[in-house]
C-alpha cells in the first residue's frame, strides 16, 4: 500500500528531532466542562489567580438573593421580595401591625388575671399590706333602692325619761320641729350595697359625729305590695352624748354613754315625703348622694335601767348615778319626714 504524499515525507525525516504538530480539532466539536452548582473555595487566599471577578451588576436582579437551602430562609427571602413590604414604608407598617398584636395579648393577659380574682359567687379579692387576702363585696346591682342617699329628716321628738338629769340626753340637731321648722333639719347620708348571690341589700352609714354611725346593716323588705312597703333596720348601739350642762359644781368635761340604745330606720318605697328643708347640702355631697324620694322614719331609743346612764369625766373617773330606779321609761329621737 502506498503511503500518502506527506506521510512519505515524515519517514524521511529524524523522528528524534521533529515535534508532530497539534492536531487541531473542529471547535464546534468542543464540549465545555460542566459547571458546579456552588463555586469551589480557594485552599491558598495569597493565589490572586483563583479569585473570580464580581458578576456585573444587573438593575433587573432582584434586591436579595437566596443563597440557603434552609426552608425557613426561603419563607424569609419570599417575605422580602414581597411587593407590599418591599415598597417605601411597608416595613414601619409591619412593625406597627406586630406592635398592635403585642399590646392586644398584655391587654387579654392582664383582663384575665383580673378576671380570675373573682370567685363564682361575683365578690372580688384584693390583697391588703400584709400579703393577706382581704375580701371585698361590690356593688354589683345598681338598680333601686341600691344607691348613696341623702334622707332629709327633721326632729319630731326628743323625749328625756329614761335619766334623772335631763342634760345627759340629747338629740341633734337639739331643737324640734315644734320649735323651729327650719333650725330642726337633720339629713343622714347612707349607702346601700347589693349583695351578689343572696339577693339582699345592706345599709352604711357615712362618718357623722352628730348621729349613730354604723356599718353592713341588713335590710329588710316588710309589708311588700302595700302601701306601706319599706325596708328596715334595728340595732343595738352605744349613744354617746355631751351633756348639755354641767354635771358637778367642778363643771368638768363629761360624755354620758347609754350603752343599750336601740336604732332603727324605715326607708319606705311608696309612701311619698311631705318635708323638705330650705337648706340644701354642698354642691360635691350633692353629687355624690341623691335624696331619698320617698317617706323615711329614723329612730333612737333608751330604756331606763341600771347605770343608764354612765356619765364620765376625761379620765373615765364616774360623775355620779343618773339612772332611774324603775324601768320601762324610755328617751328617744324620732326623725321623719312626712307630716308636715
Amino acid at each position: 500500500m502506498e503511503l500518502p504524499a506527506h506521510r512519505r515525507m515524515l519517514t524521511h525525516r529524524d523522528a528524534s528531532t521533529a515535534a508532530l504538530p497539534a492536531i487541531l480539532e473542529d471547535v464546534g466539536d468542543l464540549q465545555a466542562p460542566p459547571v458546579p452548582s456552588r463555586a469551589p473555595g480557594r485552599s491558598n487566599f495569597n493565589d490572586d489567580s483563583n479569585l473570580t471577578p464580581p458578576p456585573a451588576y444587573d438593575s433587573k436582579a432582584p434586591l436579595y438573593r437566596n443563597v440557603s437551602n434552609q426552608p425557613g430562609d426561603e419563607k424569609l427571602a419570599a417575605l422580602k421580595n414581597y411587593k407590599q413590604v418591599a415598597k417605601r414604608g411597608g416595613w414601619r407598617r409591619l412593625a406597627l401591625v406586630v406592635l398592635l398584636i403585642l399590646l392586644f395579648i398584655i391587654a387579654l393577659g392582664v383582663g384575665l388575671g383580673i378576671g380570675l380574682n373573682r370567685d363564682k359567687s361575683g365578690k372580688s379579692f384584693a390583697g391588703d399590706s400584709s400579703g393577706s387576702v382581704v375580701m371585698q363585696t361590690p356593688i354589683v346591682n345598681t338598680t333601686f333602692p341600691a344607691g348613696s342617699y341623702y334622707i332629709e329628716t327633721y326632729l319630731a321628738t326628743a323625749n328625756t325619761n329614761c335619766t334623772s338629769n335631763s342634760a345627759t340626753w340629747r338629740c341633734y340637731p337639739y331643737m324640734t320641729y315644734a320649735q323651729s321648722h327650719t333650725e330642726s333639719t337633720a339629713n343622714f347620708t347612707w349607702i346601700i350595697d347589693y349583695i351578689v348571690g343572696n339577693d339582699s341589700y345592706t345599709i352604711s352609714s357615712t362618718n357623722n359625729i352628730f348621729s349613730i354611725v354604723f356599718s353592713n346593716q341588713s335590710l329588710e323588705l316588710k309589708d311588700a305590695g302595700l302601701a306601706t312597703e319599706h325596708y328596715s333596720f334595728q340595732m343595738t348601739t352605744q349613744k354617746a352624748v355631751i351633756p348639755s350642762a354641767a354635771l358637778t359644781s367642778a363643771n368638768m368635761a363629761a360624755t354620758c354613754y347609754f350603752n343599750q340604745t336601740m336604732f332603727n330606720a324605715m326607708l319606705y318605697t311608696k309612701m311619698a315625703k311631705t318635708y323638705s328643708s330650705s337648706s340644701r347640702m354642698a354642691s360635691t355631697e350633692s353629687k355624690t348622694f341623691a335624696p331619698w324620694p320617698y317617706a323615711a322614719r329614723v329612730e333612737q331609743i333608751a330604756q331606763s335601767g341600771p347605770r343608764t346612764p354612765s356619765c364620765l369625766d376625761a379620765s373615765g373617773m364616774s360623775l355620779g348615778d343618773f339612772s332611774l330606779s324603775e324601768a320601762g321609761d324610755q328617751c328617744d329621737c324620732l326623725y321623719m319626714n312626712t307630716g308636715t
